[in-house]
């Protein structure tokens, strides 16, 4: 819980902490200005620079978006769906049933599929950014979002 004796640094510290440990942090201020255990305006404004000046480490999201996460990260199966030469499939699925509250991307790291290069990755005909490290890749997709295609490069 935030108040008015937690300081720029000690939010800034406490990012660091949760960066480097691949952590949750989950600031909770009950008041900025007035009400239960009250922040003021300057530090908590102060706090929300300090976010930002991380957000390249960070994933910045509301509460409802780090439990719909969570809960789908839990219930969330990849599996093979086909590969081929130029192509490898993957569905994503997860076990709840409610697909508009929760369809927030889960984060997934896998071995990079066998043989040539990747060229892209889509979901539902949509582009997905992703990154390599060595031998394995790391994109975001959308349980239950149709089959994710991995088209590798000639």
């Amino acid at each position: 819980m935030i108040n008015d004796g937690f300081s720029v640094s000690d939010c800034s510290n406490d990012l660091d902490e949760a960066i480097s440990k691949g952590g949750l942090y989950c600031a909770t201020y009950h008041g900025i200005e007035t009400g239960w255990v009250i922040t003021g305006k300057v530090l908590f404004t102060s706090h929300m620079d300090a976010l930002i000046k991380k957000k390249d480490q960070l994933w910045i999201a509301t509460f409802r978006e780090v439990v719909a996460y969570h809960r789908e990260g839990n219930s969330a199966t990849l599996s093979v769906v086909a590969e081929s030469r130029r192509k490898w499939r993957l569905r994503l699925t997860d076990t709840l049933s409610d697909n508009i509250a929760y369809n927030v991307p889960l984060t997934i790291r896998i071995k990079k599929p066998s043989g040539r290069r990747l060229k892209s990755i889509k979901q539902n005909g949509r582009k997905i950014p992703y990154r390599t490290d060595g031998d394995s890749i790391q994109f975001d997709a959308v349980p239950d979002n149709r089959v994710i295609v991995f088209t590798k490069r000639k």
